[in-house]
């Protein structure tokens, strides 16, 4: 009977829910970059107790023995056969005393005298203690001999249905939210007012960590903090700070002039200025760019630069000298900038995900041996997460994740097309080897958000999830990219299948050889031509014959004529405007 029991195998399906949401509740980059470690950690920590189990393996995601030390794109859901049914339990103990630990450390390091207060003790137990047993779901059955489809497709189900019985904790938050979630309590002592209480912990952490205004709940104050308390715990390179919007929309601008003596003397004299006024100033820079730390990005700008928001953002009041000393030193920015360019405010951000991907982890679409099937298809989805993080090495882009056949990135704005395509070009090899009935394998949709730089973060994060699914997915039908373009109170948004992709690269290319932006304006007044399809491309060469010096489009006619392609794919009025994103693009290069 003992025996048996032994040779008893269970199939366990183990998610740390509402990942997205962690994530986009973020103020700067670094809270976003924090709660996607965060969950790649604990989901890690959580398959390391799995592994333990020395007759269990993990069947989604596969690592190879080099990648189970690593924790970083984790993604927040794994599949396991284990050998015990008490072993989910113990996975959910793990995951949640590492988190509890992990707040408590940062409790202790950052929070100092005041970790003792009975007020903000009571409000941290309760946010903390409840915050992940909300978000944990798991499932666990027994399986026959090998692992089947068959058994893959009931433990989903089960976790579906489990999932719809929500974990629901009682709890009661007072009425001042959370500066950066709005849901919960914000951290608060006795015998002090809130205000009081943050403005004398700010100046106690330092500048750089706590916005002047900002007042945190104990677990946005956690995912903020928790970087350098990891980094220290596990004593390996771990990036405690992500590049700031700024600093990636200025990165190729950077790029370009860091060698220049001037650029370092101007920069060099506004970092002085600035930190002698306590201003923090600094923020690392995609690596890409070779620089690591330097100045943050939003202080090349000179409109960004001013008395007031010195005043702002060192808390501080600039005397009369001090603000001439200012106006001169913008005064040689913008002398700099004349002759060298001006750099963009714009950057991207970007989200990409495997289309239908449940359907192939459970193999609806074959017809093999499903246990060989699924470490094909582990080891593709692994191999995509690991190569396509190499697009930091060749582009100014900065991954946030990029686990399983999901990843968030941000760009500056000109590196759009080429990022979008390198991904997709990743996808698809590494997925060669998964073939469907119908010879198909999977495809992977795209969604971007062009942005200011002063744009909530919050909401270009809730808006990527909607370009991504509702335009790219829905509308577009899967295998296809949309993207949003948002300037000032204008948001316009247009895609297309993949294979648009190629001719927009064109066009970029194109207006930046001398095609005349006017093609554009042209074709959205010529209304008419949408309804008459048959002479869309024969008056779209006639526009390019029109806008194109006649000696550039001689030496460009093949590239050129080439784009007419776009009308195989789209009508006239969407053909304007993807023409015109890729104008916009063309027009933030550096």
């Amino acid at each position: 009977m003992k025996k048996e029991e032994e040779m008893k195998r269970y199939i366990f399906l183990f998610e740390l829910a509402s990942p997205h949401e962690m994530i986009s509740q973020a103020r700067k980059t670094r809270d976003t970059w924090g709660g996607s470690v965060l969950y790649s950690y604990l989901t890690w920590k959580g398959m390391k107790k799995a592994m333990e189990d020395g007759m269990g393996e993990i069947v989604l995601p596969q690592l190879s023995d080099k990648d189970k030390t690593k924790f970083l794109h984790t993604p927040n859901i794994f599949t396991a056969v284990i050998s015990s049914p008490q072993i989910p339990g113990e996975v959910e103990r793990v995951v949640l005393k590492e988190w509890e630990s992990l707040a408590s450390e940062v409790k202790k390091k950052e929070l100092g005298e005041f970790a003792g207060d009975p007020v903000l003790e009571k409000i941290w137990k309760r946010q903390i203690n409840s915050f992940f047993r909300e978000r944990i779901y798991w499932v666990c059955m027994e399986i026959e001999g090998e692992l089947e489809k068959e058994d893959f497709l009931r433990v989903s189900e089960y976790e579906a249905a489990r999932k719809r019985m929500r974990n629901m904790i009682q709890t009661v938050e007072e009425e001042i939210k959370c500066t950066l979630c709005g849901k919960r309590e914000v951290l608060r002592v006795s015998g002090k007012d809130i205000r009081e209480f943050w403005t004398e912990l700010r100046e106690k952490m330092g500048v750089g960590n706590i916005r002047k205004g900002e007042r945190l709940c104990a677990v946005c104050f956690v995912k903020r903090m928790f970087l350098k308390i990891l980094k220290d715990l596990l004593k390996e390179s771990l990036s405690e700070e992500f590049p700031s919007v700024s600093s990636i929309a200025v990165s190729p601008w950077v790029k370009k002039e860091k060698e220049k003596p001037e650029f370092r003397k101007i920069t060099t004299r506004i970092k002085k200025f600035l930190q002698g006024k306590g201003v923090f100033c600094t923020s690392i820079y995609p690596s890409f760019t070779g620089i690591g730390e330097w100045l943050d990005g939003a202080w090349y700008y000179p409109d960004y630069l001013t008395p007031e928001r010195v005043e702002k953002e060192g808390e501080c009041e600039l005397s009369g000298s001090e603000r001439k000393k200012l106006e001169k030193i913008v005064r040689e920015l913008k002398d700099f900038i004349k002759n060298a360019g001006v750099p963009s405010k714009y950057l991207a951000l970007m989200k990409f995900d495997g289309d239908r991907m449940g359907r192939w982890i459970r193999g609806e679409h074959v017809e093999v041996n499903y246990r060989e099937y699924l470490q094909r298809f582990s080891e593709a989805i692994f191999n995509f997460s690991r190569e396509v993080r190499e697009i930091e090495k060749n582009t100014c882009a900065r991954i946030v994740y990029a686990g399983g056949d999901d990843v968030l990135l941000f760009c500056p704005v000109e590196d759009v097309f080429k990022v979008a395509r390198w991904v997709r070009e990743c996808f698809e090899r590494n997925m060669q080897t998964i073939k469907g009935e119908m010879d198909d394998s999977p495809t992977i949709s795209c969604g971007a958000v062009i942005f200011h730089h002063l744009y909530p973060l919050y909401s270009v994060l809730e808006r990527v999830e909607d370009v991504l699914e509702r335009t790219a997915k829905e509308e577009l039908g899967r295998n296809a990219f949309a993207i949003e373009i948002i300037k000032g109170k204008e948001h316009k948004r247009e895609g297309g299948k993949w294979e648009i992709l190629e001719i927009l690269e064109k066009a970029k290319e194109c207006f930046s050889e001398g095609l005349s932006p006017r093609i554009v304006y042209h074709m959205f007044e010529e209304e008419e031509m949408e309804n008459v399809k048959e002479a869309q491309e024969k008056e779209f060469l006639r526009l390019l014959g029109r806008h194109t010096e006649k000696e550039v489009f001689r030496k460009n006619q093949e590239k050129m004529e080439g784009l007419a392609d776009i009308f195989k794919y789209a009508d006239w009025k969407k053909a304007a405007t993807l023409l015109s994103f890729a104008l916009t693009i063309q027009k933030e290069e550096r």
